[in-house]
């Protein structure tokens, strides 16, 4: 059986010897000359190693001048996967590749097993006819560039680069089990990931199966994400990190977990605490964020939506998102299997009670505004012409004289 070919653009000496003996390797080391040959080729997915790219003079960073070549050879070849390999990176720039479309994002030096895992998975998820949303897009919330998603990237920065423990403050609505994986993938953290479901530990009968399964994540991995963390009481929260600290004297094992601001709990008070931004308080990166899930859907149910017109995103941004991206996800994949044009429209909106609610009065605050306006003038005259005198009227009215004189010239 002949083997799958592989396009190696860079040098690729750290990945060749672990895909040689399973693929049919083709090495380039020049943008042109991969470009020039993928409308004939039979690869079956290209890798991109930006730390060995050739054309540096070009005076672009290797990480960005990996993207550039990205974005050229979706022109020419849409449906080949791309796998990108660098060591300098920022958490940005991952997820910047990851929004473009990268397959996967992995960090060098790369672990051999998890290098070989991910080319499995890219390539089985190629083969496979049933369309299935990439993993990474889970957490489209963190997508942007605005001042507070840069902000929380800089304080996710500083936790790693200090060796602290993290607790992810977070709404309904905001899926932390998807950005720690992100973060996990797309970051400096070296660093084997388990992630464990405290629920377990709530019932009886199952409890010797959790410390087993704790066992085995605190043996084997040295970073921990906690789900469900804030669902225990404190003392099963201390009786845990106690376990944990127990068998991690030197303190090697970081620990990762999220709570609703309302469940911090005093034996996570030595964490670092790190708000997640909620969709609400991102109105800067609202359009693109909504643009991201409509190019999700649109390519699930092989729909060809390019936009959302005003009104329909003029409706979407006045609203106060209590479900955050998790509900706004849900409300434009109604809206995209509803849209039968190439842009969503405010009929394709399907709005509950409170949504519709808010931009009723949204709509009318302008002319509420405006009456009001008018009214205290008109108010303001009847005054003074039965005070008699501007001092008397602005102390009835109890308003600066100012004021008074200011609505009586209108």
């Amino acid at each position: 059986m002949a083997k799958e070919k592989i396009i190696i653009l860079g040098k690729g000496s750290e990945v060749i010897p672990l895909l040689q003996k399973i693929y049919d390797i083709s090495v380039l080391s020049r943008q042109n000359e991969l470009l020039g040959t993928l409308s004939e080729t039979t690869a079956v997915l290209v890798i991109i190693d930006c730390d060995e790219l050739e054309s540096k003079s070009q005076g672009k960073k290797p990480f960005k001048l990996g993207l550039a070549i990205y974005k050229e050879i979706k022109k020419r070849c849409p449906v080949i996967p791309v796998i990108m390999l660098s060591s300098s990176a920022t958490i940005p720039e991952a997820v910047e590749a990851a929004k473009l479309g990268v397959n996967d994002f992995i960090r060098k030096p790369v672990e051999k097993s998890k290098f070989l895992s991910s080319i499995h998975e890219v390539l089985s998820r190629e083969e496979s006819m049933e369309i299935k949303l990439d993993p990474r897009l889970a957490a489209v919330g963190l997508l942007g560039i605005g001042q507070k998603i840069k902000g929380f990237f800089r304080s996710i920065e500083t936790a790693l680069s200090e060796k602290k423990n993290i607790l992810f403050i977070c709404e309904p609505g905001i899926d932390c089990s998807s950005l720690v994986v992100i973060l996990h993938k797309t970051s400096m953290i070296k660093h084997k990931l388990a992630s464990v479901n405290v629920m377990p530990f709530q019932k009886d009968n199952a409890e010797n199966m959790f410390w087993t399964m704790l066992q085995g994540a605190v043996a084997d991995s040295d970073l921990l994400y906690f789900e469900n963390f804030s669902r225990l009481d404190s003392d099963h929260q201390e009786s845990i990190l106690e376990y944990i600290k127990n068998r991690n004297p030197k303190g090697h094992i970081r620990l990762m977990a999220s709570m609703p601001e309302i469940n911090i709990s005093k034996v996570l008070d030595d964490w670092i605490n790190i708000p997640v931004p909620s969709l609400r308080d991102r109105k800067e990166d609202f359009t693109f964020i909504a643009q991201a899930y409509i190019d999700i859907y649109s390519k699930k149910y092989g729909k060809k939506i390019t936009s959302i017109d005003l009104d329909a995103l003029s409706c979407l941004a006045l609203y106060s998102w209590p479900g955050n991206y998790r509900e706004l996800e849900c409300v434009l994949e109604t809206a995209v299997i509803a849209c039968e044009t190439e842009a969503i429209k405010l009929k394709d909106i399907q709005m509950g009670s409170l949504m519709l609610s808010e931009f009723i009065l949204s709509a009318q605050a302008e002319n509420l505004m405006k009456f009001r306006k008018k009214a205290e003038e008109n108010i303001t005259k009847v005054i003074y012409y039965k005070a008699g005198s501007e001092d008397l009227a602005a102390n009835i009215l109890d308003i600066p004289k100012t004021k008074l004189v200011e609505n009586l010239r209108k």
